[in-house]
């Protein structure tokens, strides 16, 4: 099968009408809205497209170089592949796997495909407009038209500050908080900027600290496992296969607090997670399906921290924005500074809906989507 059968493929092997599903779902997300009787000026802020949400939620929460990474990962990546079948049902969150210059991927079929044209994700060489993305996604709204202007949109826009610290004139007072010049969620950012590097990755090559696959699936433990993938952010090593994906599309893939407005993130991170999967449905190790078993000994971790400097984000903690703002307790470890975000706050209060407040313990969470290069699991 292939369209519509859930699976989650080599984005360079579906079919041309599948990648014109795909990017237009993204851009339709980009039309519906949060909240859509709140206002810009609200706090926190309504009216926020279901695409700018995203960047929302990832710098609200900022959960890297800590336990809770790869879980929380997969339920935003969830979350978003539930919102394209919003658009077209038919459509999986596909992956872009990173032993190929997506630039130039076989097709399957005895072709090449360049996913980064003005048809699909739009450009990355950075030598080219200074890197901007361009179409398709310039004319949809994903960053301001003229982004040399000093002052476009009459000010309303985001620019690339990270972290965010929003304005709390009284601490004890969300009502008081308010957003810092430049950074209004429901703005769409000055720029969107790309600078792949030139060729394939350096995927498995000494010294580049990117693990090859088949090393991710013989990791014999969770601890293993996630230092290959981000042992440098959790300071366990000097392994970063992930920061190094970031890193090789750059522009603000290169930014862990602004990259979630570019569209490819979302490739580079069901990929990540297949190979979580993949490393799960390992022959012989039915304890990596068990919530109770799979993280080892970092399975009774808590949080700690600010999410304004060094959050670390334990297996425990729930899972944020959408457990809501007062979901931190001090059996799970409280994370300070975290951002209220709507729908998950008053008024909506959506942290209260069924299945919203979870942990990375949660089965829903810990058992695998599909992928090509995994048997089913649901």
């Amino acid at each position: 099968m292939g369209l519509g059968d859930g699976i989650r493929r080599n984005i360079a092997k579906v079919s041309k009408e599948e990648r014109d599903l795909y990017i237009d779902a993204v851009k339709q997300l980009n039309q519906i809205y949060y909240s859509p009787t709140g206002s810009r000026t609200d706090f926190p802020a309504g009216h926020v497209s279901y695409w700018f949400k995203q960047d929302e939620i990832h710098q609200s929460s900022h959960i890297h170089g800590c336990p809770a990474f790869l879980p929380w990962h997969r339920e935003m990546c969830n979350r978003y592949e539930a919102l394209l079948r919003t658009i077209h049902p038919e459509l999986s969150l596909h992956y872009w796997d990173w032993n190929l210059d997506p630039s130039a991927m076989p097709d399957g079929q005895g072709g090449v495909i360049n996913i980064f044209d003005a048809d699909f994700m739009g450009n990355a060489d950075g030598t080219v407009n200074g890197g901007s993305v361009g179409e398709p996604l310039l004319s949809a709204g994903f960053y301001l038209v003229n982004p040399s202007d000093p002052n476009p949109g009459d000010g309303k826009f985001r620019d690339n500050r990270s972290p965010v610290v929003i304005n709390k004139p009284n601490p004890n007072d969300p009502s008081t908080w308010n957003y810092p010049p430049h950074y209004n969620p429901a703005d769409p950012p000055k720029t969107l900027t790309r600078n792949k590097q030139a060729g394939p990755p350096p995927v498995g090559v000494p010294g580049s600290r990117w693990a090859k696959d088949a090393d991710f699936f013989n990791a014999n433990t969770w601890e293993e496992f996630r230092d290959l993938m981000y042992g440098y952010e959790q300071g366990t090593s000097q392994n970063s296969a992930h920061g190094e994906a970031h890193g090789y599309i750059g522009g603000n893939l290169r930014n862990p607090h602004i990259s979630f407005r570019d569209p490819f993130v979302f490739l580079l991170h069901s990929n990540v997670d297949r190979l979580w999967a993949m490393w799960q449905l390992q022959p012989g190790h039915a304890e990596r399906l068990d919530p109770t078993q799979v993280y080892n000994t970092e399975g009774n971790t808590t949080g700690t921290g600010d999410i304004e400097s060094d959050a670390f984000w334990g297996i425990l903690s729930p899972l944020e924005p959408w457990a809501g703002f007062t979901a931190q307790t001090t059996a799970t470890g409280i994370i300070e500074n975290l951002l209220p975000i709507r729908p998950w706050f008053a008024p909506e209060n959506e942290e209260n809906q069924m299945g919203n407040y979870k942990t990375s313990m949660d089965v829903s969470v810990v058992t695998p989507p599909s992928y090509d290069t995994a048997p089913h699991s649901n």
